[in-house]
């Protein structure tokens, strides 16, 4: 993708999750966003998002970058045992290519 029009037609997919990536002067990527960053999690607790709303948010965060699951009680489980975590970061600026 090259162009701010071909990255428009893609905000109406937008799930709230983003990596910026730029292309080096050397033709090698860097991905970067740098921001604020909240946690939500079992042993991270944020207002507003009490265990239903964690296990909905991991799944939302999984399926936004792409994941798919056949059993998603099996899912919610292994989130709840590994004490997975959701990290919010709020994009503040970004690398430019070096």
């Amino acid at each position: 993708m090259s162009g701010l029009e071909e990255f428009a037609r893609l905000i109406d997919g937008d799930h709230g999750l983003v990596v910026v990536s730029t292309l080096r002067a050397d033709g090698t990527i860097l991905s970067s966003a740098e921001g604020p960053v909240e946690l939500a999690g079992p042993d991270d607790p944020m207002p507003g998002v009490d265990a239903e709303r964690l296990r909905l948010l991991l799944r939302e965060i999984f399926t936004a970058a792409g994941g798919t699951h056949d059993d998603w009680p099996t899912y919610d489980r292994t989130m709840a045992d590994e004490r997975r975590v959701a990290v919010l970061v709020t994009p503040a600026r970004t690398q430019p290519a070096s």
